[in-house]
């Protein structure tokens, strides 16, 4: 991210080895509400659908479904 002129303050990932684990587990959408939850902010943007649906699920609290350009609320 560096590399492209990314700015951040701090990278939070699920720390897991292999993609087909991550996959596997499907942990994604807690794993993210979870942050969000506890880091607070004002809105989540979440590229996947079904991940955005289930983080604003899961927080009660706006999700941006950046590539179908939704907000989901709950």
């Amino acid at each position: 991210m560096r590399r492209n002129g990314i700015e951040y303050r701090r990278l939070i990932m699920l720390d897991l080895d292999a993609p087909e684990l991550r996959r596997e587990l499907a942990v994604h959408g807690r794993f993210k509400a979870d942050v969000y939850n506890t880091l607070g902010g004002m809105l989540f943007v979440e590229s996947e659908e079904w991940q955005a649906k289930e983080i604003a699920k899961i927080c009660k609290r706006p999700v941006c479904w950046f590539n179908g350009a939704r907000l989901f609320t709950s």
